[in-house]
């Protein structure tokens, strides 16, 4: 029964779907508090993230889709997303 399971980016795209709209999010990262442990790195479903010298950087910050995984996963709440 069933069909093909999907490959995991797929899955991961379809699961945050319903959290895009017209609207963008404003991506921040206080690099004071940042200790580059790149949490947010391996918890963002669109690769918002890169760890550059040593600290996290939202470097495809237009992708954001809001669900804030990278502010939950954060243990020095050094990310803040707001609605633009």
């Amino acid at each position: 029964m069933g069909g093909e399971t999907p490959p995991p980016e797929d899955y991961k795209k379809r699961t945050f779907q319903h959290l895009e709209d017209t609207m963008g999010y404003n991506v921040n990262v206080d690099t004071d508090k940042c200790v580059g442990c790149g949490e947010c790195v391996d918890v963002c479903p669109v690769e918002v993230y890169e760890i550059k010298d040593g600290k996290s950087e939202p470097v495809n910050s237009e992708e954001c889709l809001g669900c804030e995984s990278c502010v939950e996963v954060c243990e020095t709440s050094a990310i803040t997303v707001e609605e633009a």
